[in-house]
């Protein structure tokens, strides 16, 4: 149910709207009467306060404010007086401090339950709810069948697609180029960030921006949903919603963004763990064959073939020993050992190397004398 729903039950029929709606997409997540201030004990988002006055009408200006500040910070959707019972119409100073905090305010006379508006709100709420629910486990078992055929991270953002109608970018860190289901979108610059609705189903981290496409600069109204979402401490990435002027995200959508980043999650581990499985295994086969393990012509022409170097060539091992690193260097131990492996990896492009705690080992393989790659100016 969404604030504009709730001004149009039927219960509130008759009811005067005196502080009007600034956001009429507002998720409305319950309804509960105000029987004291101490709404910081027990008040959520989304929720519509009921009172006739009477917790109110011993507070001063001041005491008031402090009211609305905590019922802001908490994300009350909207405040519903009943007049008639201890107030004839609503104080001027209550009015004014809802049009402050912006926070809608409606005004109902004596004859409206307060039954039949919990009633209808919260049956409408639970409808919704059943309604996401049923939602969320078709999409889910629409995930675990794309899991279990083993599909790339492009097929999946292909296939939730289709499903959201949303265009969708996967930006993972350290990767050059995103994943894209249009790779003209995939290039934008973050313009301002953007407020977004609180859903109870959101469990990862949920940010909204507009933006500005590096191939459709005159295009406005432009906005993105980023999430952000990681599998491991070493692998981020974050999921690019692109929406459109015409529609945003709902909270239905995040039902099945919910399922998308699961199911990214999963595939990025299994892709981690391939590589770190395929990583020890040629760990492995440089360890036997630097420590002089591999005996047999066969052997040795099977584990070259594997570690693909040419087994009639020259070589030369470079050997990095690092000495007794205290614990509180080993982070600074790990950067340090990324960054070599990484910068003679861009020089020296098929590399084979061992990797140990204490040392790393590199094997350079050349055709002749005069190619070496390490020279002593290097080292």
């Amino acid at each position: 149910m969404k604030l504009i729903d709730l001004v149009n039950c039927r219960s509130l029929q008759g009811a005067k709207l005196v502080v009007g709606i600034s956001t009429p997409d507002l998720p409305v997540t319950g309804i509960n009467i105000l029987e004291a201030t101490d709404i910081e004990r027990w008040g959520k988002a989304g929720m519509v306060l009921l009172s006739s006055y009477f917790a109110l009408q011993k507070h001063d200006h001041d005491e008031l404010r402090i009211f609305f500040e905590k019922i802001k910070q908490i994300g009350i959707a909207a405040i519903i007086i009943k007049v008639n019972r201890l107030v004839n119409e609503i104080p001027q100073q209550f009015v004014n401090l809802c049009r402050d905090y912006e926070i809608a305010l409606l005004q109902i006379d004596d004859q409206i339950k307060y039954e039949d508006i919990i009633v209808e709100v919260l049956g409408s709420i639970l409808a919704m709810r059943e309604q996401r629910l049923s939602l969320y486990y078709k999409i889910s078992k629409l995930s675990s069948e794309m899991t279990l055929e083993l599909l790339s991270t492009q097929e999946i953002l292909e296939r939730f697609k289709t499903l959201m109608g949303f265009e969708l970018t996967l930006i993972e860190k350290d990767k050059r180029y995103p994943i894209s289901t249009n790779p003209v979108l995939a290039k934008f610059t973050l313009v301002e960030a953007l407020p977004i609705f609180v859903s109870e189903y959101m469990t990862f981290d949920y940010r909204r921006f507009s933006c500005q496409y590096e191939k459709f600069l005159n295009l406005k109204d432009q906005c993105v949903l980023l999430v952000d979402f990681s599998t491991s401490e070493e692998t981020e990435a974050t999921l690019v919603i692109h929406e459109k002027p015409e529609r945003r995200i709902d909270e239905d959508d995040i039902m099945v963004v919910e399922n998308l980043v699961r199911c990214l999650q999963l595939n990025l581990l299994r892709k981690s763990l391939g590589k770190q499985k395929k990583m020890m295994n040629t760990n492995s086969l440089v360890n036997d064959l630097l420590r002089g393990l591999v005996n047999e012509p066969a052997e040795f022409d099977s584990v070259c073939a594997d570690l693909k170097i040419d087994p009639d060539s020259n070589c030369q091992v470079l050997t990095f020993d690092y000495y007794y690193p205290r614990e509180n260097d080993l982070i600074a131990l790990f950067e340090i050992k990324d960054h070599i492996r990484a910068e003679i990896k861009r020089i020296h492009h098929n590399l084979v190397y061992y990797i140990t705690p204490r040392y790393d080992q590199y094997i350079f393989t050349f055709a002749n004398q005069s190619s070496r790659f390490v020279e002593k100016s290097m080292i």
